[in-house]
C-alpha cells in the first residue's frame, strides 16, 4: 500500500557535447545525484521515483564538471488498487434427506443453509459453486442462503467467489451425508395353518418391517372380532374355530404410525379328518436328515453354494380326485421370502448360500382348500478341501546345522470350494534328533502340527516324511504327504594353526619331517569349522630342507564332514627349521635327516636361510625370520606382484638367527614377495596381506 517504493522508467536522449572527453563519455545526475556514466548517441533509460514531483536532470561531461546542462521533468505517480480478499461463509443448518418420492438413491438430496462470505475490496456480490459448478446467480451479502446438495455418502466442496474477480475465492468442505433411508413399511406373512382337532385350528403368522422403522410393535383386528397386538419380526400363533368366516382376514396397524398397515387372508381348513394335509417330503430326500427334521443339502462341486432340488410335498385329504397345485418359497429364518417357484416351474433353487432355511409349501386342491407347511433345510459344506503336495523337496542345512521348511514350500496349490482356513505341516522322526540313533518302528513319532518342520545334522542324506493338513473355513480337513531329502552342502574348513619357527636343537632326536603323527604332537592340529561334525585329515607334508636340515616343512590339511563335503582348499602350516649346522648333515643320503644327531659328518658350508613370515596372511604387522652363517651386510626387500619395491631394510648383522618386524597396515590386500640379499646369496618367499 505504501508509495515510497513506486518507480517508473524515464527514457532520455543522449546530449550533444563539443570539446568534451575524447571518448565521448558523459554523466547523468538527478537532483545532483549521479545516476551513471554513459557514451554514444543511444537513448538512455533510467528507473526513477514515481512520486509526482518535479526533478532536475543534469547532463555533465565526464572530464569537465563545469561543462553541463540541466532540464526538468515531472515524475509520474502510481495509483494503488488494494486486492480483493474473501473469507468463506459457514454451515448454519443441514436439512433432512429428500428422496424425491422415488426408491432410487441417485436423486436423494438435502438442503444446506450457509452464511454469506466476508469480502474486502470486492464488487458487492458473490457467487457460489458446488463441486466446481455455479449454483444460481450472483448473491448479496445481507442474508443467509440455501443450496441443494446430493445425499450420496460423499463429501462436497462449496466455493464462495467474488462476482467480479475469480481469483478472490475460498472454499469449505461439506461433510458426507448418506442417501435417504428406505421408508418404513410393514408386511404380514402367513406361515402355516394346522388343525388341532375337527373343531379348531391354529394360524401362525409374523409381521416384518422393512426400511427405516422405529416402532417395535403392532395391533391387529380380525374378521372374527378379535383384537390383539404383538412385536415385529416375531412369529405369533392364534387359535380359531373351524366355524369362522371363510376366509379369515387379519388386519395389522403400526402402534405409532397408523398409516402403516398390512393384512393376511387365511382359508379356514377342513379339520373333520378328511381335510387337506401337507407333510414335508423327508422320505424322498436323498441326503441325510439332521436332528430328525432338517433336510441337508450339500454344496455343489467347486462351489460354495448348493442347488436345492425341491421334492413334491406329501399331500393327503385333497378333495374330489385328489389333484392339487402348490408353490414353494425359499424363506430365511427371519421369515423373509427369498425366492418362489410354482409346481409348473423347474423344481430347483439355484446357488443357495450356506445356512438354514424353510421350504414353505402352499398347497391348494381343486376345491380351493389351502394348506401350508414349512420344512426346514440346511445348506452345508461337508466336502473336504483338496490337499496338493509337492512331489519331493531337497533342503540344505544352514550354518547352524538346522533347516526349516514352511508349509508354503510344501503346498502345491491346495484349494477348497469355500476357502482354506489353515495349512499346517508335521514331520515323522525316524532318527532321534539328539543322539542321531535310528528309532524302531514302534518308537517313531510325529512332531506337532505347525507352520513349519525342522531338520538337523542327524538326518543328512536321508528322506524324511512330511505330512500337510489342509483345513477349510467350515472345519473340513484333508491331508497329503511328501518326502524331503535332507542335504548338507556347507563346506568345512580348517583354522587355528600359526606358522612356527623351530630351532634345530629343540627338535627330538628321532625327528622325522614326514611323520604326520609326530608333526601333530610337536606343532598341533587345526580346528575344524562346520555346521555339522567334521574332522581334519593331514596330507603328506612338503619337506624342503637343505643338507644341514634348515628349511621348511609345509603341513597340509583337508577338512571332511560327515556328509562327505571336503574343504575347498588345503589349510597349510609352515614349519621353519633354523640353526642346523654342517655337523647335523647325514653322510648317507638314504638315512632320514635328524637335526639333533650331531654325530653325522659335515662336508658342506652352512648357507643363509629365509623363513616364512609370521603371521601369514598378515593385516597390520608381520615378522620375517632369517639366518646368516657369518657376519655381514643384509638387505630385506618387499615387492608387490608388479615388481614395485615397497620396502628396503639394510643393516649389518652378526652370524646367527634374526628377525625383522614390518608394518604392512598401509599395504593393499594381495600377494607380495620378500627377498633376502647377503653376499652372493639371494632368497625369495611369498606372503599375503589382508586389509583390516
Amino acid at each position: 500500500e505504501t508509495t515510497s517504493d513506486d518507480t517508473f522508467v524515464l527514457t532520455v536522449s543522449a546530449p550533444s557535447i563539443a570539446n568534451g572527453c575524447a571518448d565521448g563519455r558523459y554523466e547523468i545526475l538527478i537532483d545532483g545525484v549521479l545516476q551513471g556514466t554513459f557514451s554514444g548517441n543511444a537513448n538512455v533509460s533510467l528507473t526513477v521515483a514515481a512520486d509526482g514531483a518535479t526533478h532536475t536532470l543534469t547532463y555533465r561531461d565526464a572530464c569537465e564538471d563545469g561543462c553541463a546542462v540541466s532540464i526538468t521533468y515531472t515524475a509520474l505517480s502510481c495509483p494503488y488498487d488494494p486486492p480483493c480478499t474473501l473469507s468463506p461463509g459457514s454451515i448454519v443448518d443441514q436439512g433432512d434427506c429428500n428422496n424425491q418420492g422415488t426408491p432410487a438413491t441417485e436423486d436423494d438430496t438435502y438442503i444446506l443453509t450457509l452464511t454469506p462470505p466476508t469480502v474486502n475490496n470486492g464488487c458487492g456480490q458473490f457467487v457460489v459453486l458446488l463441486d466446481g459448478t455455479q449454483v444460481g446467480g450472483p448473491r448479496n451479502f445481507s442474508n443467509n442462503f440455501s443450496i441443494e446438495v446430493p445425499a450420496d455418502g460423499a463429501t462436497h466442496m462449496v466455493m464462495f467467489r467474488d462476482a467480479c474477480e475469480a481469483a478472490c475465492a475460498a472454499s469449505i468442505e461439506v461433510p458426507a451425508v448418506d442417501p435417504c433411508p428406505e421408508p418404513c413399511a410393514i408386511e404380514g406373512m402367513l406361515m402355516r395353518t394346522e388343525c388341532i382337532d375337527e373343531n379348531n385350528f391354529t394360524v401362525t403368522f409374523r409381521v416384518n418391517t422393512t426400511g427405516d422403522c422405529n416402532s417395535v410393535g403392532w395391533f391387529a383386528t380380525d374378521s372374527e372380532g378379535g383384537v390383539f397386538n404383538g412385536f415385529y419380526n416375531t412369529e405369533v400363533t392364534r387359535t380359531y374355530s373351524t366355524t369362522a368366516n371363510d376366509p379369515l382376514v387379519i388386519n395389522f396397524t403400526d402402534i405409532d404410525d397408523s398409516s402403516l398397515t398390512t393384512s393376511i387372508t387365511v382359508a379356514v381348513p377342513d379339520c373333520d379328518g378328511d381335510g387337506l394335509q401337507v407333510a414335508c417330503p423327508r422320505a424322498n430326500h436323498f441326503c441325510p436328515i439332521l436332528e430328525e427334521d432338517i433336510m441337508l443339502y450339500t454344496t455343489d462341486p467347486f462351489e460354495c453354494t448348493a442347488q436345492v432340488l425341491v421334492s413334491v410335498p406329501d399331500v393327503t385329504g385333497a378333495c374330489e380326485q385328489g389333484f392339487f397345485t402348490y408353490t414353494v418359497a425359499l424363506v430365511d429364518l427371519n421369515g423373509n421370502v427369498l425366492e418362489m417357484i410354482t409346481s409348473d416351474d423347474p423344481q430347483v433353487f439355484e446357488r443357495v448360500a450356506l445356512g438354514d432355511y424353510f421350504l414353505r409349501y402352499v398347497v391348494t386342491d381343486d376345491c380351493g382348500n389351502t394348506a401350508i407347511r414349512d420344512c426346514r433345510i440346511r445348506v452345508a459344506d461337508i466336502d473336504e478341501p483338496v490337499a496338493v503336495c509337492n512331489d519331493r523337496l531337497n533342503v540344505s542345512l544352514g550354518g547352524h546345522g538346522l533347516a526349516r521348511v514352511y508349509w508354503h514350500s510344501i503346498d502345491n496349490g491346495s484349494y477348497d470350494n469355500c476357502g482354506i482356513d489353515t495349512i499346517e505341516v508335521r514331520r515323522r522322526y525316524d532318527i532321534h534328533p539328539g543322539t542321531c540313533d535310528s528309532l524302531s518302528a514302534e518308537d517313531r513319532y510325529f512332531s506337532s502340527w505347525g507352520p513349519y518342520v525342522q531338520f538337523n545334522c542327524c538326518e543328512v542324506n536321508t528322506f524324511v516324511t512330511v505330512e500337510m493338513r489342509v483345513t477349510d473355513v467350515n472345519g473340513n480337513v484333508n491331508y497329503c504327504w511328501m518326502q524331503v531329502l535332507v542335504e548338507d552342502k556347507t563346506l568345512p574348513y580348517c583354522t587355528g594353526l600359526e606358522d612356527q619357527i623351530a630351532e634345530c636343537d629343540e627338535l627330538p632326536e628321532d625327528f622325522d619331517p614326514t611323520n604326520t603323527t609326530q608333526l601333530a604332537e610337536l606343532f598341533g592340529t587345526p580346528n575344524v569349522v562346520d555346521n555339522c561334525s567334521a574332522e581334519a585329515e593331514e596330507q603328506e607334508p612338503e619337506v624342503n630342507l637343505d643338507e644341514q636340515g634348515n628349511g621348511t616343512i609345509t603341513r597340509r590339511f583337508l577338512a571332511i564332514d560327515a556328509a562327505g563335503n571336503v574343504s575347498m582348499t588345503a589349510f597349510e602350516q609352515i614349519i621353519t627349521i633354523v640353526g642346523c649346522t654342517d655337523d647335523d648333515r647325514p653322510t648317507d643320503p638314504t638315512v632320514p635327516f635328524d637335526p639333533r644327531d650331531h654325530s653325522l659328518p659335515v662336508d658342506d658350508a652352512v648357507l643363509p636361510l629365509l623363513g616364512q613370515n609370521i603371521p601369514n596372511p598378515a593385516f597390520d604387522e608381520t615378522v620375517i625370520p632369517f639366518f646368516v652363517p657369518e657376519a655381514g651386510d643384509v638387505a630385506i626387500e618387499i615387492f608387490d606382484v608388479r615388481g614395485s619395491r615397497q620396502l628396503l631394510l639394510q643393516d649389518y648383522y652378526e652370524a646367527g638367527h634374526h628377525k625383522v618386524r614390518v608394518d604392512v597396515s598401509t599395504y593393499q590386500g594381495g600377494m607380495y614377495f620378500y627377498k633376502l640379499r647377503t653376499g652372493k646369496t639371494q632368497l625369495t618367499r611369498k606372503m599375503m596381506v589382508t586389509p583390516q
